[in-house]
């Protein structure tokens, strides 16, 4: 049951939370050979890929996408147009689809000169909605236009988003591959490293939590029981107690009487007799000693084992105290260096989106890891808090115990 304080360490981390996958698809349309626009998509590319690192599927498309298995020997067409709209869509609809299932975080970067018209935009923003979705929202879209920028840009800044829209030209082509690829080395080396190195900080400091909570827990429990045998030798004495004080009542009953008749005593045989009522009635109040010595065992008993475990839970109260500052030492460490990787994550503005989000959630869910490591702390306190109120209550139980005791032996020695 206490395993669900721990959280998961969550061994995959780096890999969902790090680009897996490339997807690059550029314009190889007749209008691509004009103002070496091919030529600088290619270049640009080619440093994208360098920069992420990882498993790469280049594409090519005119009036329909073609997968490639490199930007080797790519050249644009002499003649013909381009089909923009219906591209994305198979994209999106299609092609991507296929790696879909991996769950990899992916990014796609569609480059074009937008020498096209886009009729229904609606759609291609619904394709790439519905296959981001398939992506688990794993999929981060770029759209880089080249050359004058006319034709269909507008639209295709409403299908990608203005974040993830760039215009590179020769002078700002070095920007714009710094948009693109932008925070991805940092959000990397976030994912690879810091969050995992957090996590399992926070899983350390759960592990050793839960091992001092187990056995402070069974001590606390240990106490619990003594308490409750404190409790009975209480109920005990105060039983002898009840029991002594109802035979005194009827001791007090009948002494008037005896005292009356050894006033009027006459003669012998009456005077001997009211001596030996006085001397029984003398010897039964004496009895009573015996119902308050045992009575006083009894509390003696529970005294002994309360101031015991009154010990015990002094020295529990220290390592508690001791130990929450220790866990709010160590979370606040923690939690200060969560904050603050969130803080960079925030300024990382381009070219690594999605992967910036999900990492802003997985560091939102180690804040609910911590929370829930420092709650399980605060509430074994509380539950000490309990057990401390119990011993409390059990030395004033004895001490009311005492108390009627201690008058009970007076109340015998008056009337003896």
């Amino acid at each position: 049951q206490n395993n669900r304080f721990i959280p998961s360490t969550r061994n995959n981390i780096s890999i969902i939370m790090s680009f897996e996958r490339l997807i690059v698809c550029v314009d190889t349309s007749s209008s691509m050979r004009k103002e070496k626009k091919l030529t600088n998509a290619k270049k640009l590319l080619l440093e994208v890929v360098s920069a992420f690192g990882c498993e790469t599927k280049y594409f090519k498309f005119t009036t329909a996408p073609q997968e490639l298995s490199s930007f080797s020997n790519l050249s644009a067409e002499w003649f013909g147009g381009t089909c923009i709209e219906y591209t994305l869509k198979e994209l999106f609809s299609n092609h991507f689809r296929k790696w879909a299932h991996y769950g990899n975080n992916t990014k796609f970067i569609f480059v074009t000169d937008a020498e096209d018209r886009i009729q229904d935009v609606a759609s291609c923003i619904s394709a790439k909605g519905s296959c981001i979705n398939a992506y688990g929202n794993k999929l981060d879209c770029e759209c880089v236009l080249t050359g004058s920028g006319g034709g269909c840009s507008s639209e295709l800044k409403q299908i990608f988003g203005n974040n993830a829209f760039h215009h590179c030209s020769d002078a700002n082509s070095q920007s714009v591959l710094k948009a693109v690829c932008g925070g991805i080395k940092q959000a990397n080396t976030i994912a690879q490293t810091i969050l995992p190195n957090l996590q399992q900080e926070i899983v350390n400091l759960a592990n050793s939590e839960q091992k001092d909570q187990q056995q402070l827990g069974q001590d606390m429990q240990k106490i619990v029981t003594k308490l409750k045998v404190v409790k009975t030798k209480t109920d005990q004495a105060k039983q002898e107690l009840d029991a002594g004080q109802r035979e005194k009542t009827t001791l007090d009953s009948r002494t008037p009487g005896i005292i009356a008749d050894a006033d009027g005593a006459r003669g012998e045989h009456q005077m001997t007799a009211a001596e030996e009522a006085v001397e029984a009635q003398t010897t039964a109040y004496q009895s009573l000693y015996t119902t308050a010595n045992r009575a006083g065992e009894f509390l003696d008993q529970a005294q002994k084992a309360l101031e015991t475990e009154g010990k015990k839970a002094d020295k529990m109260a220290e390592d508690l105290s001791k130990k929450a500052d220790d866990v709010s030492k160590q979370a606040s460490i923690i939690m200060s260096n969560i904050i603050r990787t969130i803080k960079e994550l925030t300024s990382i503005t381009t070219g690594a989106y999605q992967q910036v989000s999900h990492l802003k959630g997985e560091f939102n869910k180690q804040l609910s890891d911590l929370l829930a490591v420092v709650s399980k702390n605060e509430n074994l306190t509380k539950e000490f808090e309990r057990v401390k109120n119990g011993i409390t209550k059990s030395f004033k139980d004895i001490r009311s115990r005492g108390k009627e005791l201690s008058d009970f032996k007076k109340e015998i020695a008056n009337h003896i």
